[in-house]
């Protein structure tokens, strides 16, 4: 690989660096501290330490954008953002997972990942949406919110907000036959909801207590 030129892209803050091969792209404080003072003059061969320290900060690179836009787009966990950077292509190969965790670590430190915030922000619209609390489990484990946080968040106050909207959407609802309250009973189960929470309720409104 030849080193053709250097150009700086003042409205990305980026360093890229023709080469024969790629056009390479670094952040301005890598480039400045770790491959400037090794670049050979134009148009000489680039060494093997060199080569390994350009594709390493064009990988940071394409990751960092990566990681910004998608946290631009919405809310993420932070083994969520790991698995998508995981799964990039950088220069024809999957980006190495330890720039991948450098860049997910710089994220959370500076706030732009709070799973806690993003887990209470779901808890609420999925009370909102009468889900139960295995639907709850299921779904955070999905996203890959880290072990233990869903058990955290849902606490005696969260479940009875719960109880209380499922007593609501049983309400609103008015099974009347045994054939309607089934069909109830199977769509609540569906919507992570215990038997027993929906046993519950459905005598709540004075019907028949099923099996």
């Amino acid at each position: 690989m030849k080193v053709l030129a250097v150009f700086y892209n003042e409205k990305t803050g980026e360093m890229n660096i023709r080469c024969d091969t790629a056009v390479l792209s670094s952040d301005v404080k890598t480039y400045e501290e770790s491959i400037k003072p090794l670049l050979p003059p134009e148009g000489e061969e680039v060494g093997d330490h060199l080569c390994r320290l350009l594709c390493l900060a064009h990988t940071e690179s394409v990751l960092r954008i990566k990681a910004m836009r998608l946290l631009g787009m919405g809310d993420y966990t932070a083994r969520g953002l790991l698995h998508k950077l995981y799964d990039t292509e950088v220069l024809g190969e999957k980006a190495e997972k330890e720039i991948a965790r450098k860049i997910v670590i710089f994220c959370v430190k500076k706030g732009y990942i709070r799973e806690k915030d993003y887990a209470r922000r779901l808890i609420d619209r999925w009370i909102g949406d009468c889900r139960g609390e295995y639907y709850m489990l299921q779904k955070m484990r999905e996203k890959k919110f880290r072990p233990g946080l869903a058990e955290e968040l849902l606490d005696d106050e969260k479940k009875e907000q719960m109880r209380l909207a499922l007593f609501d959407y049983v309400k609103n609802k008015r099974p009347g036959d045994k054939k309607e309250r089934d069909r109830l009973v199977a769509s609540l189960a569906r919507r992570g909801y215990a038997y027993g929470d929906i046993s519950d309720a459905m005598e709540a409104m004075g019907k028949e207590e099923f099996a």
